[in-house]
This record gives structure tokens, C-alpha cells and sequence, in this order.
């Protein structure tokens, strides 16, 4: 008989880098967590915050979003402004740690962090000036 032609396959991070804009907000939107995971770093901002916006974002996606330092800004504000997704500790503990989270962020995630952890941040190298100062002003505070 017939011949058929079979597709061929073609990862993931290829097909995602080969769609248009609009296919891949899409994808970033309804997607799966995978796809999500690798659009929440694309170089277009729509992309980027149409994953980070997506109502199928979990608290374990935000979690290694939050904890990446290669997603923009506008990601981590915008993960950082949903309430359901810092309620988790380990989220907010990420955000603050995250040099490239907005300080009004870290500012307001900081009265809520365990005193070890301000301990930690109060030393860490990889943390901006102002976000260690401020966890040493907070660890005064509950002194």
C-alpha cells in the first residue's frame, strides 16, 4: 500500500524557539509547566509575563522561577504581587535573596523571614547593599 510520513520530532526548547509570538504567549498561557519554565526566560517581555501571569502557575514553578537569576525583573514583580504564590516561604525567601527582585518587594517580605535567615542574607556577598541592610535593621528590630 500507502506510504505514511511520519513526523519528525522536535524538542521541546526547538519548537518553542521557532514559534511566533503569539504561539508561544499562547503556550506560555495554557502550556504545561515545562514550557512555562523555559518561556518565563525568553528574551520578548510579553512572553516572559504571559508564563509568569498564567492561572496554571504552581507554588513549585514559582519557587525555581524565583529562584533563577536569569529571569527579568517584571517576572519577579509579578510573582512577587501574587498572594498565593508568596505565601510560601520558601518563595518569599527566594524573592529576597534574588538580587534582581525590586527592593519595595524585598522590603515588604522581610518582616516575615525567620531570624536565621536574616542572619544569612546579613552576610551574604550576592545580595544588594540596601537588602542587607535592611535585614540587619529587621534583626535589630527583634532584638
Amino acid at each position: 500500500g500507502e506510504e505514511e510520513l511520519t513526523q519528525k520530532v522536535v524538542p521541546l526548547f526547538a519548537m518553542l524557539q521557532n514559534a511566533t509570538v503569539t504561539q508561544k504567549i499562547r503556550r506560555a498561557t495554557v502550556g504545561n509547566s515545562t514550557e512555562r519554565l523555559i518561556l518565563v526566560r525568553d528574551t520578548n517581555r510579553l512572553v516572559a509575563e504571559a508564563a509568569a501571569k498564567s492561572p496554571r502557575l504552581t507554588e513549585n514553578e514559582a519557587r525555581q522561577i524565583s529562584a533563577s537569576r536569569v529571569v527579568s525583573e517584571d517576572v519577579l514583580r509579578i510573582i512577587s504581587s501574587n498572594r498565593e504564590l508568596v505565601r510560601a516561604y520558601t518563595v518569599k525567601l527566594n524573592l529576597v535573596t534574588n538580587p534582581r527582585t525590586p527592593f519595595t518587594f524585598v522590603s515588604r517580605m522581610l518582616p516575615h523571614l525567620r531570624l536565621n535567615d536574616l542572619k544569612a542574607i546579613s552576610r551574604s556577598k550576592n545580595i544588594p547593599g540596601a537588602v542587607v541592610k535592611a535585614a540587619k535593621q529587621q534583626m535589630e528590630r527583634r532584638k
